[in-house]
């Protein structure tokens, strides 16, 4: 079977282009208007449910053209079972992906196995099939669609599903509900916050769905922060695998996640470049469906649970007075919580609202001693492949029958990673030199709360001043998030401006005053190139001027601004390092000013070649060097070429680079 390439390439395209098209609308494809009937697309004959990007391109048609039948078929099954399409009725395209084919002999017969099982090979690369399929509503002969009776309640079945995930979820958040890869844990708001259950329900599967991607189950990218292209994929993926969970399970989707604004910009940009994306999403939201499917099987089947058939959808319920038992229950749900009760829950950490009642809190306590039990038991549990690696790796001894608590603890000891060392610096994070992975870790995490607070409050005034100076529209109401995953997109489009070549104009003026012009310049090389040399025929401005005379710093005839941007920078460094103090933290860019004052204090000039070999020699990375110097050096203003070859001519020192390397051979 050949693999069509171009066919698979033009489908992909196709249903990107229409989510895409719809997203740029402000619509989200899977959000829309519950009837309280999931429209999961199946194939009329078989019955199983179409899968991934098909489940998607098929569910959309139908939404788009109202179809309530769920059943999907070919031509020919139709035909096979009396129907007939009706005219002018258009099919829709799927793709069909085969994976291995079953092995014949050279008579064509198929192959057994020892225990009678059939042989099979695996194809590389995989065959795929296209195929037409049409609506039951595009159909005439074919009896109407009768929906099955559920063997499960909806709620039920949704909460087995995240009871058999093992993931422990707290209900300790006021306003936002989130899942921690750091932690492994859900995060969300009490379950009476929510407007109904079905809410709350559709709410807590998508953060599961978010906890499949740990490196102990489906391993996914989690690394990426909020407004990154990486979280984005993974919010996609969570998103079509919540919507499908929903659907199956007849629960109305995700209406709790606000955040879809500041997604869409990202998903758009994320289709746009590569078409594929989409196939890839759907495919991984499959993965995620089969993984918390499998695990409530194994839940099912270790707890002795069997569902009950769900009589309710079929059958309309009848309004019967209450019974005086049920009177007497609903009283008691009404009689407020106890004093004894409240000191328990607040003991327990349970976030407590004013006028709960003694029923509400009772189950807020019960799920908060399953919680607490669930994650005694994951800690005591053996510990995982990737700790036993990491201990080994470090060279630590590691007792028989270690659990996952004291493996993480033993790890949390260990020296940081390069990856959090740098993570921290990013983030403009003192920290001491000999910082272990556990207190990197609880800065990081501290950083990264502090960014998602930071990222739900309104939009900064530099925001907004960004968003107007470079014309912008925007609503007034949006996040801080929202505003710099807009500026962050605008930002992009000024670098892929940059990369282009240069215009015209550009090189008009470069040639009229003899400004080299190199083969292949970009837009944005060009631009730096002109600004520079306008800078260097502009005059100082009055400003620049009052600063020099008012600090006593001579003024060279006819300064230009470039010039006193570099006297005045240097100036501003160099009384910042005269004023330094020393401080316990220890940072590169402390121990910079450390040594740069003790050559001020003896009446030396800085020398920055001697300050680099020392920080080379004890342990710096060449780039950290050269970004400090770059940074705080007065000799080093507006220059990092300067850096760079001060960095260079300090690394090449004999007694540098045999330390460095030393540092080398220890690090292996």
């Amino acid at each position: 079977m050949a693999y069509r390439k171009s066919r698979t390439k033009d489908y992909h395209k196709q249903v990107a282009e229409k989510i895409i098209g719809m997203l740029e609308k402000g619509t989200v494809p899977w959000e829309k208007p519950w009837d309280g009937q999931g429209r999961t697309p199946i194939n009329g004959k078989s019955g199983k449910r179409y899968r991934g990007i098909n489940y998607l391109n098929l569910y959309m048609k139908a939404e788009e053209k109202g179809y309530n039948d769920p059943r999907w078929m070919t031509f020919r099954q139709i035909s096979e079972i009396g129907g007939t399409v009706r005219k002018d009725e258009h099919g829709m395209p799927i793709e069909y992906w085969i994976f291995e084919e079953k092995v014949k002999d050279k008579d064509g017969k198929q192959v057994y196995d020892d225990n009678g099982k059939e042989v099979t090979r695996e194809l590389h690369p995989p065959a795929v099939i296209h195929s037409v399929v049409f609506n039951i509503e595009q159909t005439e002969g074919i009896p109407l669609y009768q929906r099955p009776v559920h063997e499960w309640e909806p709620l039920e079945r949704a909460e087995n599903i995240i009871r058999a995930n093992k993931v422990p979820v707290f209900h300790d958040q006021d306003d936002k509900n989130y899942y921690s890869p750091l932690k492994d844990e859900i995060h969300l708001t009490p379950k009476n916050s929510f407007p109904d259950k079905e809410a709350y329900y559709a709410t807590a599967i998508h953060e599961v769905g978010h906890s499949t991607g740990h490196n102990s189950r489906l391993a996914r990218d989690m690394s990426g922060g909020f407004g990154s292209q990486s979280y984005a994929k993974e919010e996609l993926r969570a998103e079509i695998a919540s919507f499908m969970l929903c659907n199956d399970l007849d629960i109305s989707p995700d209406k709790q996640n606000k955040q879809h604004a500041a997604y869409i910009g990202s998903w758009i940009e994320a289709l746009k470049d590569d078409y594929n994306e989409i196939f890839r999403a759907a495919a991984d939201a499959e993965k995620i469906c089969d993984y918390l499917y499998e695990k409530e099987r194994e839940y099912m089947l270790e707890n002795n649970i069997v569902y009950k058939k769900n009589i309710e959808k079929v059958e309309e319920k009848e309004e019967k007075p209450m019974s005086e038992e049920q009177k007497t229950q609903q009283a008691e749900e009404a009689v407020p919580a106890t004093e004894k009760q409240i000191a328990y829950a607040s003991k327990l950490g349970v976030k407590i609202e004013e006028g709960i009642t003694k029923s509400e809190l009772s189950k807020l306590i019960s799920e908060k001693l399953e919680q607490d039990k669930l994650y005694t038991e994951k800690m005591n549990a053996p510990a995982s492949k990737e700790q036993i690696e990491a201990l080994k790796e470090a060279g630590t001894e590691i007792k028989e029958g270690i659990t996952l608590s004291e493996a993480s603890k033993l790890i949390s000891t260990l020296p940081a990673t390069e990856i959090q060392k740098e993570q921290l610096e990013k983030y403009k994070v003192e920290f001491d030199k000999d910082i272990t992975r556990g207190e990197a870790g609880k800065l990081i995490k501290g950083k990264l709360k502090e960014f998602d607070e930071r990222n739900s409050q309104p939009l900064s005034d530099k925001q907004a001043e960004y968003l107007t100076k470079h014309k912008i529209e925007f609503d007034k109401d949006i996040t801080r998030g929202e505003a710099s995953r807009i500026i962050y997109k605008h930002q992009k489009d000024i670098e892929a401006a940059k990369a282009a070549p240069a215009t015209d104009k550009q090189i008009e003026y470069m040639s009229k005053n003899d400004i080299e012009v190199s083969e292949n310049i970009t837009s944005g090389e060009a631009s730096k190139l002109i600004t520079e040399e306008m800078r260097s025929k502009s005059a100082a401005s009055e400003k620049q001027l009052e600063y020099l005379n008012k600090n006593g710093i001579e003024i060279p005839a006819n300064i230009t601004k470039q010039s006193a941007s570099v006297i005045i920078g240097g100036h501003k460094r160099t009384e910042d390092i005269k004023n330094y103090k020393p401080s316990d933290k220890i940072t590169i860019s402390r121990e910079y000013k450390a040594m740069a004052k003790e050559m001020l204090d003896k009446g030396k000039t800085i020398n920055d070649k001697t300050i680099a070999a020392n920080l080379l020699k004890k342990g710096y990375k060449k780039s950290s060097v050269v970004a400090t110097l770059y940074n705080y050096s007065p000799n080093c203003v507006m220059s990092s070429k300067k850096a760079t070859e001060i960095t260079n001519t300090a690394a090449a020192m004999p007694s540098v680079k045999k330390s460095m390397s030393k540092q080398a051979e220890a690090s292996r």
